[in-house]
């Protein structure tokens, strides 16, 4: 439909009419069929239609329309903060907020119960709220290229945490790993993390990822009868004691 980018085009521009256009088109496009709930949402975002909306309109459309959404992908969205609609949706199963502009979480993140996958990558992140320790169903969290000097404290009560990956930041230890008995994949790459321990508790980890760090001392890994995939080049070594 040619006049939709035309519409997006005026407003930009400060054209009033179109503007108000462009608003009911945008509601009217909510509506289709083929544009409900989880499709409705990635489209408004990824072309930035939000800013047309009327203020709490998004709020209101998800309340009613939440029973059908189980999954957000709000990728590329250039958010600073995570829209308010998102923390309505209960049931909410998998969120992706990567590739965005967010320096922090707030406390209301412990409202979404049921969140089994939380992709935080490509942000600005320096920590993470304690209240995300409610996230007791959490299984898949990416915290890759972000700005954590400090492993979050909250990770320690994510223990249904199956992949963790907290690559390309700028960690120099490795802290609160131990509850996480469940864990098959931890992703510790590109940090600046010199020795590797307190990973001897985590049984059933198959798959870890140390490259590109500073790790001249390694212990416990051979407590990890499950692990069949060990990466750790780059690591500026000539013996890497424990291995």
């Amino acid at each position: 439909n040619l006049a939709f980018p035309l519409l997006s085009k005026l407003s930009e521009e400060g054209d009033t009419y179109a503007k108000n256009v462009f608003r009911e088109e945008i509601a009217k496009r909510l509506e289709e069929r083929d544009l409900q709930g989880e499709k409705a949402i990635f489209f408004i975002f990824s072309n930035g239609y939000q800013k047309y909306l009327p203020e709490g309109y998004l709020n209101d459309w998800v309340k009613i329309h939440k029973p059908s959404i189980k999954k957000i992908d709000l990728r590329y969205s250039n958010l600073k903060e995570i829209p308010e609609f998102v923390f309505e949706i209960e049931d909410l199963i998998e969120l992706d907020l990567s590739e965005n502009k967010l320096t922090y979480l707030p406390n209301s993140i412990k409202l979404l119960k049921s969140l089994k996958k939380l992709d935080l990558s490509y942000n600005n992140l320096k920590n993470l709220p304690k209240s995300m320790m409610y996230l007791s169903d959490l299984e898949i969290l990416d915290l890759d290229s972000n700005q954590f000097s400090k492993m979050p404290n909250c990770i320690k009560y994510l223990t249904s945490l199956v992949n963790l990956n907290i690559g390309s930041n700028e960690l120099p230890r490795i802290q609160y790993l131990s509850n996480l008995k469940s864990l098959r994949v931890l992703d510790l790459s590109d940090n600046i993390i010199k020795k590797i321990k307190n990973l001897s508790n985590l049984l059933n980890l198959e798959e870890l990822d140390l490259q590109v760090n500073s790790i001249s001392k390694i212990r416990g890994l051979e407590k990890l009868l499950k692990l069949n995939s060990l990466i750790i080049h780059n690591n500026g070594y000539k013996k890497i004691e424990g291995l």
